[in-house]
């Protein structure tokens, strides 16, 4: 079917008020702030220069309103503007119309970064959403053909992009917007494996990502890690905690089964693919996905079969500090199910009785795939146990997952790294 944005869309975007227009703000704080911001020493030919009063806004939203405070790093975005390539970025933009795919660098990007952002991605908000297949991004094989500097200048046309999008809508609504950034974790080489492999060029994507941050306060908003595998859970169950607010309150993790469900909640099915939930072809959304799906390999899971009336046990041992992911799910019709529990036993010294074994999850009767994280407390063993002792007729099958992070994804997901929202 067509999306709701096709054909009569483009009536409505000819009747919206013209870029530049002025912004009909209801906040009246907000006002009141860029006024006080325009009337402080060096501001109004700084403001001038900028051209942009909806990212005037949002350095005042990032500063509590201040003005004073929103003064110094607006002073800077002006000066990074000029010379990073922003300002030029914009008035292109503005003068060509130019759309996503036609962006410096963007089919070399796309090709090892499967992707979907069109002025057909709105959510229910009326606001943009942006769609990244991480799973299968090759990031090493991008940074043979780009460099850092292709990667930021293709960045800032994007963000310019979405600025102009956003501040499209803050004419219409007199609110600050955001764009939700889809981040699709299907992976069949397994995260742990991708993670290895496009390591070393991740430090690389942080300092992209900082930049954009700084000179882009606000733009981006929720990111949803979808189809998200365990590991991912992990990470982020241990480390929600004690990271920046600004970083846990954006970032919702989603897995498989709840992937459709809310998406749907947040987008019409009609702007979303066959594979987020929708009711868009995969190939109409992401083409390249499918061939890269395919060509991929690696372990989805371990199945293991549990007679009736009987138990199993799976486990794998861990040093002290050592994360540890595990997930499954029950295989067969929805009504079947298992009794599950998780427990750490403790490595006892020689000749001494180990101490008893930490309950880690209580046997819970389970038909839904479920999951978690762990840290060990000491060197030990994380024991998962398939309980089926209960049904004397029906054998259970389980497909799990149970690995521990290696040391590099243990050490960046300390420093919050792991999780810090993608700036594409």
């Amino acid at each position: 079917p067509a999306r709701p944005a096709d054909g009569p869309a483009m009536a409505v975007e000819a009747a919206k008020p013209p870029p530049g227009a002025p912004i009909p703000w209801a906040d009246p704080d907000l006002k009141a702030a860029l006024e006080a911001l325009s009337a402080l020493p060096g501001a109004e030919g700084a403001l001038a220069e900028l051209g942009c009063e909806y990212l005037a806004a949002s350095f005042l939203a990032a500063s509590a309103l201040e003005a004073e405070q929103a003064l110094e790093p607006l002073l800077r975005t002006v000066e990074w503007r000029r010379t990073g390539g922003a300002a030029a970025a914009r008035k292109r933009l503005l003068a060509e119309q130019i759309q996503f795919r036609d962006f410096p660098h963007t089919d070399v990007i796309v090709a090892h970064m499967p992707m979907y952002e069109s002025m057909e991605a709105v959510d229910r908000r009326g606001l943009p959403f942006a769609l990244r297949c991480t799973g299968l991004a090759d990031v090493v094989g991008l940074f043979e053909k780009l460099t850092e500097s292709d990667m930021l200048e293709w960045q800032t046309f994007v963000n310019e992009w979405r600025l102009l999008r956003v501040e499209a809508r803050a004419r219409e609504t007199g609110h600050l917007g955001d764009i939700t950034l889809l981040q699709d974790m299907t992976c069949p080489e397994g995260l742990l494996v991708k993670w290895r492999r496009n390591h070393s060029k991740m430090g690389i994507m942080r300092s992209i990502t900082t930049t954009i941050d700084l000179h882009y306060p606000g733009l981006l908003g929720p990111v949803i890690l979808t189809n998200a595998p365990w590991a991912v859970h992990a990470i982020l169950q241990i480390l929600r905690p004690v990271l920046p607010a600004r970083i846990s309150q954006k970032v919702e993790v989603v897995p498989v089964f709840q992937t459709a469900g809310r998406l749907c909640e947040l987008i019409d099915p009609l702007r979303l693919p066959k594979f987020l939930g929708g009711d868009g072809a995969d190939e109409d959304f992401v083409p390249n996905r499918a061939a890269l799906v395919e060509a991929a390999s690696g372990d989805k899971g371990t199945e293991l079969h549990i007679p009736a009336g009987k138990s199993e046990e799976r486990g794998i041992w861990l040093s002290q500090g050592g994360i540890a992911a595990y997930g499954f799910s029950v295989l067969g019709t929805a009504s079947q199910d298992i009794v599950f529990s998780c427990r750490f036993e403790a490595e006892a010294a020689a000749g001494v009785p180990g101490p008893a074994a930490v309950e880690v999850r209580a046997p819970t009767r389970v038909r839904e795939a479920t999951g978690g994280g762990f840290v060990a407390p000491g060197r030990g063993r994380l024991v998962m146990v398939f309980d089926n002792s209960y049904s004397w007729v029906k054998p259970k099958c389980v497909r799990y997952e149970c690995s521990q992070l290696p040391p590099e994804a243990a050490d960046a997901a300390g420093g919050g790294s792991a999780v810090e929202p993608g700036g594409t």
